[in-house]
């Protein structure tokens, strides 16, 4: 039934390697290799992100390069600045 409200809007890219759950938009031109989404997620157009875990209530504006990121755990994360570019973990600082 949880299911039912699932939704996948996937207009860019995504390799075999990667698994997506949950609710998730990933935008045009965007090209997902050998990562982890769970949703709800949004990513802008135009970004790579590459051996990333995308965790609940993340959001990745236009044009940004996620390498080995994971931005889990958090309250809501937002890589909003276009054309970011993260490497490695992404942790809380209070």
């Amino acid at each position: 039934m949880l299911d039912a409200y699932a939704r996948l809007d996937i207009q860019g890219e995504v390799d075999a390697a990667s698994h997506l759950s949950g609710r998730l938009e990933i935008g045009a031109g965007t090209v997902v290799k050998n990562s982890v989404f769970r949703g709800p997620a949004i990513i802008g157009r135009d970004c790579v992100v590459e051996n990333c875990f995308i965790g609940p209530f993340t959001a990745v504006g236009d044009n940004c390069r996620l390498y080995r990121a994971r931005p889990e755990n958090l309250p809501p994360c937002r890589v909003g600045r276009r054309g970011a570019h993260l490497s490695g973990k992404i942790k809380q600082i209070n």
